[in-house]
């Protein structure tokens, strides 16, 4: 995670969350990465609701030596697959509409887009909603 520049006890905190990693490993180093967690998820100002099969997949990254090899769509195929063998029949994650190498690899594993949110970070602690929640496409709403 040091190599995405995330706070050394970044991890330490989420698995006390009960969050789980996921990763590729090659030659002893993990080169690709992301996060699950079960419990409600805060994108910006929205809470996203929790659920018993809902699982939220978010912070994913891919060492720059291995990007372009197609790591992060194979990476969220192999979670949806272990979720749905804990029985989560949802996973939802969010990404910014500005990485498009994400959304695309995101598109490659099969997402969807159902939802858009639009705010501004103060000082990246504050987020001040510009826009209102709008769902493109669900069954039923999951923002409580």
């Amino acid at each position: 995670m040091l190599a995405a520049d995330e706070p050394a006890n970044l991890a330490h905190e989420r698995f006390a969350h009960g969050d789980n990693f996921f990763g590729w490993l090659a030659d002893g180093e993990v080169v690709s990465f992301g996060w699950v967690t079960r419990g409600p998820r805060w994108i910006g100002p929205v809470r996203m609701a929790q659920r018993p099969d809902r699982a939220f997949l978010f912070n994913f990254y891919t060492l720059d030596s291995r990007r372009g090899q197609g790591l992060y769509p194979a990476l969220l195929n192999a979670i949806r697959a272990a979720l749905a063998n804990d029985h989560i029949a949802e996973a939802i994650i969010d990404v910014n509409v500005r990485n498009a190498a994400s959304r695309k690899a995101i598109g490659k594993a099969g997402f969807s887009p159902i939802a858009r949110t639009e705010y501004w970070s103060l000082l990246r602690r504050w987020h001040i909603p510009v826009t209102r929640v709008t769902l493109d496409a669900a069954s039923e709403p999951f923002f409580g």
